[in-house]
């Protein structure tokens, strides 16, 4: 199994697959923006490949210009990702180097060919 980064999932330039059938999982990385009145909530979904597996510690910038919170949930079209613990951080605080970072924790405990969708509210 190899280990994906974000990085490398965002690289592939290709909209994410989930399936139940391990051939027809595509890997790779979808980001979308909705205006909620004043706030916007980004969504950003991450999908290995099979036989792949995340980091058990990786991260991004939002595309938001002020982020005030962020949540991360497994995904998998057999539900089994819903009982994965994986939890994320946000670096909100405009002083500090790593502003508008989010940082996403125990993802590798996700299914190979498990995806990953992270929420991250704003303005």
């Amino acid at each position: 199994m190899a280990e994906v980064s974000f990085d490398t999932l965002e690289a592939l330039a290709r909209r994410p697959v989930a399936s139940e059938t391990a051939a027809s999982i595509v890997s790779g990385y979808v980001r979308f923006t909705e205006v909620c009145g004043p706030f916007k909530r980004e969504i950003s979904i991450y999908q290995q490949g099979n036989g792949d597996n995340f980091a058990n510690e990786d991260s991004f910038v939002t595309g938001l210009v002020h982020p005030i919170a962020a949540s991360a949930a497994g995904a998998n079209t057999d539900g089994a990702a819903a009982t994965i613990n994986t939890s994320c951080s946000l670096e909100a605080v405009e002083s500090d180097s790593d502003y508008r970072r989010v940082k996403v924790f125990d993802a590798d405990a996700l299914p190979s060919g498990g995806g990953l969708i992270v929420t991250v509210i704003g303005f």
